[in-house]
Parts: C-alpha cells; sequence; structure tokens
C-alpha cells in the first residue's frame, strides 16, 4: 500500500477540496513546489498559480487555479488557506477573457489618484489572468 498525504484546500468561503492525493504541486512565491509524502514539514506563501493534486492516473489529477494564501505539511496531512481557489474543469476561459479586457479597459480609464480603486482592480485582474491562463493549460 502506498503512502499519501491528506489534503485540504480551504478558501474564507468554503472547503474546496478534502481527499487524499499522492502529490501536490503548487506555486508559491519562491517558485513551484512538489510534495510528497514523508516530505519534512514546510509551510510556504502562495502565489497566484496552479495547483495540483496528483490522485492515481494524470486523468485523476485535480487541478485548481489559486490566489494567494499558504500552505502547510507535516505527518501527510496537508492544508492550503488560499484566498480563492476554483476547479480548472469550472472555468469558463470565454467568459473570463471577456473580463479580463473589461478590467484592463477599467483601469486604464481611471483617474491618476483612484489609488485604492486601482488596487482592487488591479487584484481582479491578478485573479481573472491565472484563472485564464490555468483554464487554457487544462482544457486542451
Amino acid at each position: 500500500m502506498s503512502r499519501s498525504l491528506s489534503v485540504e484546500v480551504v478558501t474564507p468561503a468554503a472547503t474546496i477540496f478534502q481527499g487524499e492525493a499522492e502529490m501536490v504541486v503548487a506555486m508559491t512565491t519562491d517558485g513551484e513546489v512538489g510534495i510528497l509524502p514523508l516530505h519534512v514539514p514546510i509551510v510556504a506563501e502562495l502565489a497566484p498559480g496552479e495547483l495540483r493534486l496528483k490522485q492515481g492516473t494524470v486523468e485523476d489529477t485535480q487541478v485548481f487555479a489559486t490566489y494567494g494564501g499558504y500552505l502547510q505539511c507535516a505527518d501527510d496531512h496537508m492544508i492550503i488557506l488560499t484566498d480563492n481557489a476554483i476547479n480548472a474543469k469550472a472555468i469558463d476561459v470565454a467568459a473570463l477573457e471577456a473580463e479580463k479586457a473589461s478590467l484592463e479597459e477599467r483601469i486604464k480609464s481611471l483617474p491618476a489618484d483612484a489609488f485604492d480603486e486601482r488596487a482592487e482592480l488591479e487584484h481582479e485582474l491578478v485573479w481573472t489572468s491565472n484563472c485564464v491562463k490555468v483554464g487554457k493549460k487544462n482544457t486542451k
């Protein structure tokens, strides 16, 4: 019997995933990290990117777009606390590309002193761009 990781992916709104994985690959602020069972304890800050939970075959791998947060792994138990996450299969690339274009236009049209609104829109743009990237990569 092979070992696995117990994994939880949690956002402020809900638990997105709870189950087992043979391997977890996540984008951290220091680059991509792969974690297998028996990994030394680790805490890392997540960057916007792709989270892959390998379960058996390639077809069984769960893929998520994530936005910020932290991962912690110890004793084959991993908790991923992220600001936002969506399953790659649920991403509507066409709709998000249109939203991305709209956000870019709104940012361009802002007055120079609209710092708070610009920061909020840029935050949304990073999330939307990441979802488009993950969606395109995983719908081929």
